[in-house]
């Protein structure tokens, strides 16, 4: 890649974590870490603090528990997926051989529903 492209992406980069920046100060979030792929080049920063109580920097490894968050991202990609005639009827098989997960479908998954097969006895016989 020229020099010259190369700097541009750098400086794109820069900007998004600026606008970053001015977005987590405008909402009160203290930290934040955002990863890029574009052109098979990967660019990562961590900003702000992982949380107030126990201030450490964020970096590129820090783990965040963002809960049902997931849900919408795969939910979105399977979205442009099917748009693009990429993705038929999708059954999701058995999960770890527990006999109470049916097949279920990508629906389920994304709702929460995978293995809810009912009233809840399987897994009270398994738990139990």
């Amino acid at each position: 890649m020229p020099a010259a492209a190369q700097k541009d992406k750098d400086k794109r980069f820069e900007e998004i974590k600026s606008e970053a920046q001015r977005l987590m100060d405008e909402i009160k979030v203290p930290g934040v870490a955002i990863g890029i792929i574009h052109d098979g080049k990967v660019e990562m920063a961590g900003l702000g603090i992982t949380n107030i109580d126990d201030p450490q920097p964020v970096n590129e490894n820090t783990v965040f528990y963002i809960g049902s968050m997931t849900k919408p991202f795969t939910s979105t990609v399977v979205l442009k997926m099917s748009e693009h005639g990429e993705l038929g009827r999708v059954q999701v098989g058995k999960i770890a051989d527990l006999s109470l997960f049916d097949p279920k479908t990508v629906t389920d998954h994304a709702t929460y529903k995978a293995g809810d097969t009912g009233t809840g006895d399987e897994l009270k016989e398994t738990v139990l």
